[in-house]
C-alpha cells in the first residue's frame, strides 16, 4: 500500500485505462502487460511512467494475447463444469465429490493466475511454460502463504467494493497485480536466501 501511495495518481489512471481496455477486450492483453510491468517496478522501488506502460504494451501484447485467451477459456471451462454436474445429475451422491474436485482445480488455477503474469515479467526467459511451472511450484511449495494471500487480497477487494465502490474502480486491478508482483519478488528473495545465492540488483526491463 505504501508503494501504491507513492505513485497513486499515475497508478489510478493506469488502472482506469486497463479497466476500460478490458471491457473493450481487444487491447486488454497489452494493458494488463503494462500494468504488470509498472507494478513490478513499483515493487522494486523504481520509477514508473506512461512511456514504460505503453512500451510494455507494445512489447508484450502479442506475447500476452494467446495466454490470455487460453486462460479465459480454461477459467470458463472450470466454472461451466462446476455448475453443469449438479444441474445435469441432480440428486446423485457422487456429484459433491466431482464439484469438490473442480473447486480444487479452480483454486489451483486461480493461484497459478495470481503468480504467473508476475513471473513472466520477472523472469529473463520469457516463456509461458516456464512461468506456469514457476507459478505452480511457488503455489505448491507455499500453500499456506498462497491461501492466506489470496484470502486476504480477495477479502479486502470485496470489503472495499461493498463499502467504497469508487475506490475499487480506481485501484482494484492495481491492488491485485501489486500484491501478486510483490509476492513473487518476496518468494524469489526467500528462495535465493535459502539457497545462499546473492540478491538480485539488476534493473527490471
Amino acid at each position: 500500500m505504501k508503494s501504491v501511495w507513492e505513485d497513486l495518481l499515475l497508478l489510478v489512471m493506469m488502472n482506469l485505462l486497463t479497466i476500460l481496455g478490458t471491457f473493450v477486450i481487444i487491447p486488454a492483453p497489452g494493458l494488463w502487460a503494462g500494468l504488470y510491468v509498472v507494478c513490478n517496478r513499483v515493487a522494486r522501488g523504481y520509477a514508473i511512467s506512461w512511456d514504460i506502460f505503453f512500451g510494455a504494451f507494445r512489447e508484450y501484447y502479442r506475447r500476452f494475447l494467446p495466454f490470455c485467451l487460453a486462460s479465459t477459456i480454461i477459467t470458463a471451462l472450470i466454472a461451466i463444469n462446476f455448475i453443469w454436474y449438479p444441474n445435469q445429475f441432480a440428486g446423485e451422491s457422487w456429484v459433491p465429490w466431482v464439484q469438490g474436485a473442480w473447486l480444487a482445480v479452480g483454486f489451483m488455477w486461480t493461484a497459478v493466475q495470481f503468480y504467473v503474469y508476475a513471473f513472466y515479467i520477472e523472469q529473463e526467459d520469457k516463456r509461458w511454460r516456464i512461468a506456469i511451472r514457476n507459478a505452480a511450484l511457488i503455489a505448491g511449495a507455499n500453500p499456506l502463504y498462497t491461501v492466506l494471500l489470496l484470502f486476504f487480497t480477495t477479502l479486502i477487494l470485496v470489503l472495499v467494493g461493498g463499502i467504497i465502490p469508487p475506490v475499487l474502480a480506481l485501484l482494484g486491478m492495481v491492488f491485485w497485480v501489486m500484491v501478486g508482483s510483490t509476492a513473487v519478488l518476496d518468494r524469489i528473495a526467500a528462495y535465493r536466501k535459502r539457497m545462499g545465492l546473492p540478491e538480485e540488483k539488476n534493473e527490471v526491463n
